[in-house]
């Protein structure tokens, strides 16, 4: 039966596919600013991104051919830096909840540890973007460049990434087609990405993340009373990740390590016992 359902919606789309574009705009026009939040909390303006090129992603969740290219989508995001320099993706959806939203990105969003940022219609406010820009079928993907004007409304069919990397280059945008690394902001680390060796220490001991973070961190040591007894900054791309701490003056005892991101305010907590 989902066969059948998938199999319907693609049928639905596919006679619009070839003339898939928004109603409401064309190239050359200003686009609108919006908000959106994705399903990971995270708020999007995009005004934020001036003087970057978006790649907007209009579709809906029970959309086939939607589910189709997410990946592809999700695969472009991860090669330019995950948002973080000069190229930037966002997929908004049209009508479905946050949970038909996350649904469909674990089904078919691509890599879990560097999710593609996508708002639900309801919850995340993808539905006033789509009211804004008239979608005329799903998926339709716009471009909008580093002064605010589309440069292509309709990127379609997608063959692979180098379907996207050919809009931006021929909207001028080559030279923002550098891949990156992704990085994460301390936000988005975890207890599990977080390793304090040796734990008990007798002595010095390192913080290794097991994700790239962005972010220089500042690293407390706070005792079961409340006591900062340890604090420094860490430049981590510097550090390649590894913050080795100094615990020469710290007596023994259990403490709280603290990371915070000196950018996002984002703080993080795990534990050292010191011998």
């Amino acid at each position: 039966m989902k066969k059948n359902f998938y199999l319907l919606m693609l049928l639905i789309c596919l006679p619009f596919i070839n003339n898939a574009q928004l109603n409401n705009f064309s190239v050359g026009d200003v686009a609108p600013d919006f908000t959106v939040t994705d399903i990971h909390g995270h708020t999007h303006n995009l005004s934020d991104y001036a003087g970057k090129y978006v790649v907007v992603d209009l579709f809906a969740y029970w959309c086939g051919p939607c589910a189709a290219i997410a990946p592809t989508i999700n695969e472009f995001y991860k090669k330019y830096g995950c948002n973080a320099y000069d190229v930037v993706v966002l997929s908004v959806e049209y009508e479905g909840t946050e949970q038909q939203t996350i649904d469909f990105e674990n089904a078919n969003g691509g890599d879990a540890n560097f999710p593609t940022p996508t708002a639900s219609g309801i919850e995340g406010g993808g539905a006033a973007v789509h009211a804004v820009y008239g979608a005329a079928a799903f998926p339709t993907i716009f471009l909008v460049g580093p002064d605010g004007t589309i440069k292509n409304e309709d990127i379609w069919p997608i063959s692979g990434v180098g379907t996207f990397e050919g809009a931006i280059a021929s909207a001028g945008g080559a030279n923002a087609l550098v891949p990156n690394a992704c990085v994460l902001g301390i936000e988005e680390l975890s207890l599990e990405s977080i390793t304090v060796f040796p734990n008990p220490s007798n002595g010095d001991f390192s913080i290794n993340l097991s994700n790239i973070t962005s972010e220089n961190i500042k690293v407390e040591m706070i005792s079961l009373v409340g006591q900062v007894v340890y604090t420094n900054q860490f430049d981590t791309m510097a550090e390649e990740n590894k913050l080795t701490v100094s615990t020469e003056k710290i007596e023994a005892g259990s403490y709280l390590v603290k990371l915070t991101g000196l950018d996002s305010g984002k703080s993080v907590t795990t534990s050292i016992s010191i011998r």
